[in-house]
């Protein structure tokens, strides 16, 4: 499947901004809600309450996990909706996972040269990664996609104005 480096799904900002751990399942005690249907846009369902039901065999989506006390996604689950690139992965559980959101914790200062994520600022383990969560990446990514409209919006109008000499402010008369 050919993806566009700064393609991603419309329900994949909510997804980020949900609590997953807030919401325990009403049928199966004990059991959080970390399946975040795409589809559905919204509907968050226990693994158990997943696989029972039927109405969301096709759909799009995601599982969360807990890792470190952050919500991290499986970065072969993310890979199939968007491109996950230079995002700090995190070996937990031998499984690779990414986090959602930069982490809480206050932004420690480092000295120059330590890799830091592009949107947050936050320490990245690894030089050659440049985010430090997907929801820095999809920031970053809106980010430049408005300052293109802004660049190209920009010289539209430029180029719309008629370039021309100024007058000089006292002109040379021919002599009589």
């Amino acid at each position: 499947m050919a993806m566009d480096l700064l393609m991603f799904p419309t329900w994949l900002r909510d997804c980020i901004e949900t609590r997953f751990y807030d919401k325990r399942c009403e049928k199966h005690a004990g059991k959080y809600k970390t399946i975040y249907c795409g589809t559905c846009r919204g509907t968050l369902a226990c693994e158990i309450c997943w696989k029972d039901s039927t109405e969301h065999h096709d759909h799009d989506y995601l599982q969360v996990y807990t890792a470190s006390w952050r919500t991290s996604i499986s970065i072969g689950d993310i890979s199939r909706f968007c491109d996950a690139s230079n995002i700090q992965l995190y070996k937990i559980n031998s499984k690779k996972v990414v986090y959602l959101n930069p982490n809480t914790k206050g932004r420690e200062e480092k000295k120059d040269g330590t890799p830091k994520c592009l949107n947050c600022q936050r320490k990245l383990i690894e030089s050659h990664y440049r985010f430090c969560s997907i929801a820095c990446k999809i920031t970053n990514i809106e980010l430049a996609r408005r300052d293109a409209e802004v660049i190209n919006h920009g010289n539209a109008e430029v180029i719309n104005y008629r370039i021309r000499r100024r007058k000089a402010e006292f002109p040379r008369r021919a002599a009589v």
